[in-house]
């Protein structure tokens, strides 16, 4: 249980960090397709 109590409070700084890498991978013409696509797939988080 450590291991997802870890996980859990990482996960803030993890979604941050992710959020702010496809902002600025969006902003690249060669790669905004691809942010389009990940951002796409469900997620725990979105079907909730």
């Amino acid at each position: 249980m450590e291991g997802l109590k870890l996980l859990e409070e990482a996960r803030p700084t993890n979604d941050a960090a992710l959020r702010e890498a496809l902002d600025e991978a969006a902003r690249n013409p060669e790669l905004a397709s691809l942010v389009e696509a990940v951002e796409a797939v469900p997620t725990p988080a979105r079907l909730g």
